[in-house]
């Protein structure tokens, strides 16, 4: 891998990896809820509606999110059909997008090798891979925050300070993905740096007015267009409910301690979370001497600098989402192209002779064993090929998964691979063997559990079989004390969410086909309120519910 240094051979190498990592069953498998399902959902309505300014789930206006993503996806519905195939496909490009600047940021800051090895890092930690595949904001998001700071790092070495106007039209395009923070954290990781190397001075420069300006010629317009257009209700919502009082209160019962983040990283990482504590050990020491520490005789050495850009873009991430009440595993994704840098840089020194403590290298490689096996023996347990001695309230396994405990063996045999390699003093090759290894294993995970997990989810099975998607017919849906978000995607109508007895009652007693959608512990209590006559058309289980879910309907929907 690192015969090669052409760019052009770099980015064929990164383009497939990540093509690999991300196409293979991309639409093969159904919408996750509820970010999916509502994301994928409200494009539909904005191509369908052709009201391409305020954003509308299940035909009401929805207030989480700005627009881009929805115009991302209704121009691909457009293109390419209604599909979950054409939903996250904006996000594998953006994904794609985002591998490729981590690869011009790594290459500029160090060595082409280190570019090459950041981008197939970012590429290949799982939660990036797996996001990647999703009809989130966050790939969009990822992308217009890493292009920031590759401008800001690329335009303000020596007496450069061309990066104000590219900047802020970047981070216009990140507001318009998902709000202010698409503004204020890399704001606050480019003034952390500036005082952390005491060049603050660097912002009294008048081109930082056209970069404001710059930023808001971009973000402004929609924004003011969609609260004109909602009589100012969407800017409230969005500003006061989605942002200030997430970061204040828990939303959606996405709660965690101070700790959440940090812990999640390790898991969220895999495979190169192996490498996490010996590459920090190495920018710490770099920071802090001035310098590489002693023995680390590698040309050229490295300046402190970089380390100090990377750990404050990293440490701010976790930082403030730590302290942040509402918690969610994807809103530190923008930190992980500094930690690829700064894994890639570690490895890229060590396989050029970088001396590294032998009780450090032993935990390494440990750690990196332990991906393996910890997870073939989850798919043991998840799967229901091994009973757990002490019961768990609401497990359920789930048999289809018990088909990939082998998956474990890749990331084992890829260590055992590394380890062998390095003691044949072989570094190069045992760089080459995890990166391949961890592609992979991550392609193999992304393609094919992903898939088997359809058996345990209900929205399009629901649509397809009752079939509850209808759309020359007018038919009511309704979902009592269960709601999937996908559903409406699915079944292309509005899902009424009542979870009032009587008014399920008064929906299905009106003279138009009914359907509604009920847990099956349930229905005992619902059916004994019943007043108008029901049939259950179908039963699925519901592995987010960790139970089954019926669809009945009235006699008006067993006519058709």
């Amino acid at each position: 891998m690192f015969r090669f240094n052409s760019r052009a051979t770099h980015y064929a190498l990164l383009t497939a990896a990540h093509l690999i990592l991300t196409l293979p069953n991309l639409g093969a498998h159904t919408l996750w809820d509820m970010d999916e399902g509502v994301n994928a959902e409200a494009g539909r309505e904005m191509l369908e509606s052709g009201n391409w300014i305020t954003p509308h789930y299940n035909y009401e206006i929805r207030t989480a999110k700005p627009a881009l993503l929805y115009w991302l996806q209704a121009f691909s519905f457009m293109v390419f059909g209604v599909s979950e195939w054409a939903a996250r496909l904006p996000s594998v490009i953006c994904g794609l997008g985002s591998v490729w600047v981590t690869y011009e940021l790594g290459r500029k800051m160090f060595t082409p090798s280190t570019g090459l090895l950041a981008a197939l890092v970012l590429a290949s930690c799982v939660e990036f891979c797996l996001i990647s595949h999703a009809a989130t904001p966050d790939p969009p998001l990822i992308l217009f925050q890493m292009l920031v700071f590759y401008c800001y790092w690329a335009g303000s070495e020596g007496d450069r300070r061309w990066w104000f106007v590219p900047a802020g039209v970047l981070a216009g395009l990140a507001v318009l993905t998902k709000g202010p923070i698409g503004v204020a954290m890399p704001g606050l990781v480019i003034l952390l740096h500036l005082l952390w190397t005491r060049r603050l001075n660097k912002l009294a420069d008048a081109r930082l007015i056209s970069g404001a300006l710059a930023f808001l010629a971009v973000a402004a317009p929609w924004y003011i267009m969609v609260a004109l257009d909602t009589k100012g209700k969407w800017l409230e919502a969005f500003v006061m409910k989605e942002n200030f009082d997430r970061f204040q209160n828990p939303a959606d019962g996405h709660r965690g301690g101070y700790h959440y983040h940090a812990i999640s990283l390790i898991v969220l990482t895999v495979p190169w979370c192996a490498f996490m504590l010996v590459t920090f050990w190495y920018a710490v020491a770099v920071v802090r001497n001035g310098g590489p520490p002693p023995g680390d005789a590698v040309e050229p050495t490295d300046a402190p600098g970089k380390y100090k850009f990377l750990i404050a873009w990293f440490l701010s991430y976790l930082i403030f989402f730590s302290v942040a009440a509402t918690k969610l595993p994807n809103y530190v994704l923008p930190l992980y192209p500094a930690f690829a840098i700064l894994v890639a840089r570690l490895l890229d020194r060590w396989r050029l002779g970088l001396a590294i403590p032998n009780w450090m290298r032993i935990a390494t490689w440990l750690g990196a064993l332990s991906i393996g096996v910890i997870l073939s023996l989850s798919l043991l347990f998840v799967g229901g090929l091994v009973s757990s001695p002490i019961p768990i309230k609401g497990f359920d396994p789930l048999p289809a998964l018990g088909n990939y405990v082998w998956v474990g063996i890749i990331p084992i045999l890829t260590t055992l691979a590394f380890g062998w390699l390095a003691a044949k003093g072989r570094r190069d090759d045992a760089v080459t063997a995890y990166g391949f290894g961890s592609v992979l294993f991550l392609a193999v995970v992304a393609a094919f559990p992903t898939v088997a997990m359809n058996e345990y989810k209900c929205p399009k099975h629901f649509a397809e079989e009752i079939p509850l998607k209808q759309t020359d017919k007018d038919i009511r849906i309704a979902a009592c004390l269960w709601f999937r978000h996908s559903l409406v995607f699915y079944a292309e109508r509005g899902v009424e969410d009542i979870d009032d007895f009587e008014k399920v009652d008064q929906f299905l007693a009106l003279p138009r086909p009914a359907y509604v959608c009920v847990p099956n512990d349930v229905w005992p209590k619902l059916s004994a309120k019943l007043t108008t006559p029901v049939t259950v058309v179908a039963n699925r289980y519901d592995f987010y519910a960790r139970r089954e879910i019926l669809v009945i309907a009235n006699r008006y929907a067993l006519e058709r």
